[in-house]
């Protein structure tokens, strides 16, 4: 039986998409995922490396992930795309392969995207990139670290989406679902419910990638996360941030957020 392989993480479709994994090996499980950052892709690297018999338990954190990601070949860099054989070997791939691409709520990712990456020290970038959010903001304040507030003034300064930082870069930008035809798209919020779909293509028990993203029992509270911090914005600014996402709430089918004001917006429903 062949070692079951894991190759990349990729930072291009052949030109550019913004995070994908693929798994080989195994006659039933070869598959692509193009991974959202703050839509559960830690988890999806740790089921793959406790597949390939690289980690007993869901522990690995995103730091210990990423430098075992890439130790055992994960990561796209393996390929040059000035290399018409690698070019071609992606092509077959994004041909052949059962192709997922992981989403949720767009603003709630926002949310935790901010919570995760500049409301806290933890990581000494987003440490940097948040007091520079709140100086560009502030000039004249005392530093300090980006306000909620000050992260989506940020994002709405921002005209080009595609400079946007991966962790609230639009799901477009990200994964080129426009020129990629992916079989599945698999939903934080029912996530359950797609791994019967997932399973049906590839040889990983439901309930181990169900467990592995770590999501059972959380929506209620991320739900009232969400509403917490959009609710504290202005109207206005609730709305700028919408429609500057709206886009992607049509693309995947997400309803609007019942905080929005104009009515214009919930045709949709």
């Amino acid at each position: 039986m062949m070692r079951q392989r894991y190759i990349l993480f990729l930072f291009g479709t052949i030109t550019l998409i913004g995070a994908m994994v693929y798994m080989e090996g195994y006659v039933n499980i070869q598959f692509i995922l193009c991974e959202t950052p703050k839509c559960g892709t830690t988890q999806w690297r740790n089921l793959m490396l406790i597949m390939d018999g690289h980690l007993e338990g869901y522990e690995a954190g995103p730091e210990d992930n990423i430098v075992l990601s890439k130790s055992h070949n994960f990561m796209w860099t393996k390929f040059d795309l000035e290399n018409q054989t690698h070019v071609n070997n992606i092509s077959e791939r994004l041909r052949q392969y059962f192709k997922i691409m992981t989403t949720r709520d767009p603003l709630e990712r926002l949310v935790s995207a901010y919570r995760d990456k500049l409301e806290t020290d933890r990581d000494p970038y987003y440490y940097n990139v948040s007091k520079r959010i709140h100086k560009s903001a502030n000039p004249e304040s005392p530093p300090g670290l980006a306000s909620f507030n000050e992260f989506i003034d940020y994002i709405l300064s921002t005209e080009n989406r595609r400079w946007l930082d991966p962790h609230w870069k639009p799901y477009s930008e990200l994964c080129d679902p426009c020129n990629i035809d992916y079989d599945h798209i698999a939903r934080m919020e029912t996530l359950y419910d797609d791994a019967e779909v997932i399973t049906r293509n590839i040889a990983i028990a439901r309930d181990r990638i169900y467990n592995a993203t770590g999501h059972e029992g959380l929506q209620e509270r991320r739900n009232e996360l969400f509403h917490e911090y959009f609710l504290k914005l202005p109207i206005a600014k609730r709305d700028a941030i919408f429609r500057y996402y709206k886009d992607q709430y049509d693309m995947f089918d997400y309803d609007y957020p019942d905080f929005i004001s104009d009515s214009n917006f919930h045709s949709n429903e």
